[in-house]
């Protein structure tokens, strides 16, 4: 896990190396081992940076940026390819011999091999610049699921890429304001990928590359998963699954720094665990926990000490006082890349972590979206039926109704009439159209929702017609996972210099849980069943029979306690960058008559906050 960054142009600057040292400075905190620049080529120009976190080989030799010898590729490289090994005795089979132990020389020899067919083989979270001196050819690749970000820049001929939105603001990249960001945020509370709050920068596709090659630049997806219904009988295909987990939590085992697990004692976290414990019953696993003083919250650790318990690890509660949230909070935003409404609960977590020694955490992330763990995709089953009707009426009548209230839910519902989207985009939906255009001040009719086309191409149709769970989980996989759940655990985690790895999103687990039927995943006697079989007698009973908890600070009580006058401040100064007075002042009335959660409101205070420190204006 790292930073990279660089600048491709035609032309040498004596600047752009400083822009890039900039950028490499600016993101530190994800590399604190090193930081290097390196000069790969004068013409065309070719500057790339690094910033070191050492997972394998953390000798010197490993440094990066890489250079291969024998060709004179050079590589930047952010992210950890756990089968490298089994590529590594492949490619010597072939004649190539290694200089260190890491994955970047592996991948550096890979690409010599097979060329961009390597990111076929890997099996990985990884973002990448690479440069061929031979056909004097740019690669930028990221991995199959968007674990790992890559942002870039391009103007006239120039290209700049980094692992972060910031570096590239840091860089001098122009501050104006992408409004198609900016709505895409308030429609679903994160920054919806590819698209930033920055015009001309946007962030590189998950499974894509970008190439720049005889003075043409092309962007291409290089893997789709293989969504083809399996075929045999279910114990055969389940058993297949069970085993391909096992693999993978083994494979990604691997590193040369200390390895934890956090435990919740809920169905994915513990799954994790008991899967790492039967994968290599010979290794005592870490776990942590955090618990709060808060007697408001309800504390997870009793069924994380059963979690623990049965699956003999080294476990920890690490401790989240009141005053801890206080001290840091201000810390904790100023660490956001991008904007969110979720993400806190991963900072604090991550800090405390580290804290205690880890290097690199495994997290059950994606298991909801995978295994159909949330509620909500029981609510888009009952919004895809009532939307076969609600298509049928005017739409003029559903918003002049929604016009006459101030609920969120109802304004939703009432936008449904005469809509003709996918009803999922809906059940995501944190503001109403209606409401984003008076936060904005402005006509609804001015507002402009061709971002769709740009964050959601061919997901209006999705590869699922007559499966609803699988398509729902198709949906999740590739919106709200992509663009919050693994933005924030990337900008957070490695915020405190922290790897965070989730098994479940390996490319072959999902495409072979994709492949199952969806109604193998739900069960009335239990959630994601298929995570509960899997793990077999690791996860306790009572942790799988318990109400489903999200995993959230106390940040409700927190905020009328000790974040008021901030929240005043922004609601009532008359300060906004974006938004409207009188639909701040709105909105606070809304909150303080308990009509609106906090989640909405620090929705907005997050995004006013991050244009405020950025310096973005519209």
């Amino acid at each position: 896990m790292c930073g990279i960054s660089g600048i491709f142009h035609q032309q040498y600057h004596d600047s752009h190396l400083e822009c890039v040292q900039t950028m490499v400075q600016y993101m530190k905190h994800r590399g604190p081992d090193a930081q290097n620049t390196l000069v790969v080529s004068k013409q065309p120009e070719v500057i790339f940076g690094h910033d070191r976190f050492s997972i394998f080989d953390l000798s010197p030799q490993a440094a990066q940026p890489m250079k291969d010898a024998e060709n004179g590729n050079v590589i930047v490289f952010n992210g950890d390819i756990y089968n490298f090994k089994t590529l590594r005795k492949e490619l010597q089979s072939q004649g190539h011999t290694f200089k260190t132990q890491s994955d970047t020389e592996v991948l550096l020899k890979a690409y010599a091999q097979w060329g961009d067919d390597c990111l076929l083989r890997l099996r990985g979270f990884f973002a990448f610049a690479l440069w061929d001196a031979a056909r004097q050819r740019l690669l930028l690749a990221r991995d199959h699921v968007g674990a790992k970000p890559l942002y870039i820049y391009q103007n006239e001929g120039e290209i700049r890429f980094a692992s972060e939105f910031r570096a590239l603001l840091a860089s001098g990249v122009p501050r104006e304001l992408d409004m198609d960001g900016v709505f895409s945020y308030l429609n679903y509370g994160s920054v919806q990928d590819p698209l930033t709050l920055a015009k001309n920068v946007r962030s590189l596709r998950p499974a894509h590359k970008l190439v720049w090659e005889n003075g043409q630049t092309t962007v291409s997806r290089y893997w789709n998963p293989d969504l083809s219904p399996a075929e045999g009988k279910k114990d055969d295909l389940l058993q297949d699954l069970f085993d391909e987990m096992k693999t993978v939590v083994k494979m990604q085992l691997a590193a040369d720094v200390p390895v934890g697990a956090f435990l919740s004692g809920g169905i994915d976290s513990t799954a994790i665990v008991a899967l790492l414990h039967q994968a290599r019953p010979d290794v005592t696993l870490n776990t942590y926990t955090l618990t709060f003083d808060d007697p408001s919250v309800a504390n997870e650790k009793e069924y994380a000490k059963l979690a623990a318990k049965q699956n003999k690890t080294c476990h920890k509660e690490l401790l989240l006082e009141t005053k801890a949230i206080r001290k840091y909070i201000n810390t904790a935003l100023d660490d956001y890349d991008l904007p969110s409404f979720d993400g806190l609960n991963t900072w604090f977590v991550s800090k405390y972590a580290k804290a205690a020694g880890l290097g690199v955490a495994f997290s059950g992330v994606g298991g909801d979206e995978l295994f159909a763990g949330y509620s909500r995709f029981a609510t888009a089953c009952r919004m895809e039926k009532a939307a076969k009707w609600l298509r049928l009426l005017p739409h003029g009548l559903g918003l002049a109704m929604a016009r006459r209230t101030q609920d969120e839910k109802r304004r939703k519902f009432l936008q449904m009439f005469g809509i003709r989207e996918q009803p999922y985009f809906l059940s995501r939906q944190m503001f109403s159209p209606l409401t984003i255009a008076e936060l904005l001040g402005r006509p609804l009719e001015e507002l402009d929702f061709g971002w769709r086309s740009v964050a959601f191409p061919n997901l209006m149709e999705t590869p699922f017609p007559n499966d609803q769970i699988n398509r729902f989980s198709y949906l999740e996989l590739n919106t709200y996972l992509i663009s919050t759940l693994l933005r924030d655990t990337d900008q957070l985690g490695m915020a405190h210099a922290l790897s965070v790895r989730g098994p479940f999103l390996d490319r072959i687990i999902i495409e072979k849980t994709l492949r199952l039927p969806g109604d193998w995943k739900i069960s009335p006697l239990c959630a994601k069943p298929l995570l509960v079989q899997a793990a077999k007698d690791g996860i306790p009973p009572s942790c799988v029979i318990r109400r489903k908890q999200s995993f959230e600070l106390p940040f409700e009580s927190f905020f009328s306690r000790y974040f008021k006058k901030a929240i005043k401040d922004f609601l009532y100064g008359n300060d906004s960058l974006i938004f409207s007075t009188d639909a701040l002042a709105a909105v606070g009335k809304l909150h303080e008559q308990k009509k609106l959660f906090w989640s909405r409101l620090w929705t907005l205070f997050s995004l006013d906050y991050f244009c405020h420190k950025h310096n973005l204006h519209p």
